[in-house]
């Protein structure tokens, strides 16, 4: 992922990240569990901004440095829902070894 990783993949993941933060804060129960996390985790007042600081100043190359450190795609188990029809194709053709169909309760289909 590390060297594939271009700047409409880091585009597409500022602004989820950015809107993901914006929940944080949509209901007064998401207010509290931040509260809360604050509080526990010793977080400064401003944290949310400085996160959204973060994530808006990093660059392709950061990401692709931090991918290729702490990323190994070998040893991760990649789960997939959907469309068996329409997706199983397109996971073969990424070349990651053999997929395992499951049914809807996670039992192995033959």
């Amino acid at each position: 992922h590390a060297t594939a990783f271009d700047a409409q993949d880091l585009e597409i993941t500022q602004g989820f990240m950015i809107r993901a933060n914006a929940g944080a804060f949509e209901t007064l129960g998401a207010k509290v569990g931040l509260l809360g996390s604050m509080s526990q985790h010793g977080f400064a007042p401003d944290f949310q901004l400085r996160r959204a600081e973060a994530v808006q100043s990093m660059t392709v190359e950061e990401i692709r440095g931090l991918a290729a450190r702490h990323l190994d795609p070998q040893a991760m188990a990649w789960v997939v829902v959907g469309d068996a029809r329409t997706q199983l194709p397109r996971l073969a053709a990424l070349g990651m070894g053999p997929v395992t169909l499951l049914d809807r309760e996670g039992n192995p289909l033959d």
